[in-house]
């Protein structure tokens, strides 16, 4: 199982094909997003990041708001997302985006309220119509993804799973804390 505390974060990021009940990869490999919440609030946090990257994400922010939470779609409810616009941003290194002026109180920490700004300032000039989502919780403390101390095993790569069964998988061999 996953062993975690109250200090730490858990960031989860999805992206792929969606509609307000699926993230769809490939054929036959949906993952509802009612499972993944439930699966997502089974494990204990301290602080907890969901960004959620593909059609529709904004349609299900309120099941994902907790008081420690902060979640983040590129766009807003009834919208479908342009990944490749939002993600290279959003996940861009620490170092570009401060290059780039994106540190905005110049602690050298990027924030996730700054890394989003910076995502969604590129993202809004390239769409027609649309508005991000960046909705915190009331005790969310936003200390970027530099001042995490990641513990082995960490995964170096991202881990791609493509259905219920793997996502089960990965979340039980995890050991947080």
């Amino acid at each position: 199982g996953i062993h975690s505390d109250d200090d730490d974060l858990l960031l989860i990021y999805t992206t792929g094909h969606g509609d307000s009940n699926t993230i769809e990869n490939l054929p036959g490999t949906d993952i509802p997003l009612e499972t993944l919440r439930k699966m997502a609030d089974s494990i204990s946090y301290g602080s907890r990041v969901v960004v959620m990257d593909q059609c529709f994400s904004a349609n299900i922010a309120d099941q994902w708001h907790t008081p420690n939470s902060l979640f983040i779609s590129p766009d807003w409810k009834d919208q479908t997302v342009s990944c490749q616009l939002f993600a290279p941003r959003f996940w861009e290194e620490s170092s570009k985006i401060i290059a780039d002026g994106g540190d905005f109180n110049n602690d050298g920490i990027v924030s996730f309220q700054e890394r989003f700004s910076y995502a969604a300032s590129y993202y809004l000039q390239h769409r027609d119509t649309a508005q991000s989502l960046f909705l915190p919780g009331e005790k969310f403390q936003d200390k970027g993804i530099e001042n995490t101390t990641v513990q082995p095993p960490f995964e170096s790569q991202v881990v791609v799973v493509q259905n219920k069964e793997e996502l089960e998988a990965q979340l039980a061999r995890l050991r947080l804390g």
